[in-house]
Parts: C-alpha cells; sequence; structure tokens
C-alpha cells in the first residue's frame, strides 16, 4: 500500500454555525484537519450572546452552517472546547444541503437561559456582515 492510498484512522463531523465556519476568523487554526466542508443545517434556535453567534438546541428555526468532516477528532476538539466555556459539546442531528439526509455530528451548544439573546431568525450568521458591523 503506498502512502497516497493510506486513509485516516479516524473520521468524524462537526456542525459549525458562526465564527468556525470557512468565512470566518477562527477556522485557519484547524483547517489542517479538515478533509471536506458540506453545507448543512440543523433545527434550534441562533442566538447573538455576547456579541457571538451562540446555538440552542431548543426552538424549531433551521440553523444554517458547515458540516465538516475532520480527521483526528480528539485534537480538534481539545483545540475548540475551552474557547467554548458556556457552551457544551453535544451531539446533534444535522441535515446537508446536498442529500437532506440526517447525520449525527458534534456541535457546541450553549447551556445557558435565552433570556436577553437577540434571536437571529434567518437562522444564518454571516461572518463578513458582522466584521463590517463590528468597524462602524
Amino acid at each position: 500500500m503506498t502512502n497516497d492510498t493510506v486513509k485516516p484512522i479516524f473520521i468524524d463531523k462537526i456542525f459549525l454555525y458562526g465564527t468556525l465556519k470557512s468565512d470566518g476568523i477562527f477556522y485557519q487554526l484547524f483547517s489542517k484537519f479538515v478533509l471536506k466542508n458540506e453545507p448543512a443545517y440543523t433545527i434550534g434556535t441562533l442566538g447573538l450572546r455576547k456579541g457571538y453567534p451562540t446555538f440552542y438546541d431548543r426552538g424549531n428555526y433551521k440553523v444554517f452552517g458547515e458540516l465538516i468532516h475532520v480527521y483526528n477528532i480528539d485534537q480538534v476538539m481539545d483545540f475548540l472546547e475551552p474557547q467554548y466555556n458556556d457552551k457544551c459539546k453535544k451531539i446533534i442531528t444535522v441535515y446537508t444541503e446536498a442529500t437532506n439526509e440526517p447525520i449525527k455530528a458534534y456541535c457546541f451548544v450553549c447551556s445557558k437561559p435565552m433570556d436577553g439573546v437577540k434571536i437571529i431568525e434567518s437562522g444564518y450568521w454571516d461572518n463578513k456582515k458582522a466584521r463590517i458591523e463590528e468597524l462602524i
């Protein structure tokens, strides 16, 4: 077997909905582990909490983001988890836009109450628009 036919030992998925998406400022910090990235959505609520997009696994909104397939999930999660002190890692059901089939993936879900959270009804966090608004 040659090196170009060797497959990664461990592959898993993470649903990204905010600043971790491929157009976000933090994606480059773990992008070397990404094997595939595809548009996806889940059901819940996307809100703005303390200036950052936050996912709640309650509510009936479509929340749009990206499903990334990664190798070395443990290393990626070890890097990401400390960044999310008020969120916890959960396995949720995600749907890709291509197949609309249910897929299990990790996601950072806020466990705090939604009091005072601005709900983003469109379910879509636009990193480019957010950066422009921060500068104004």
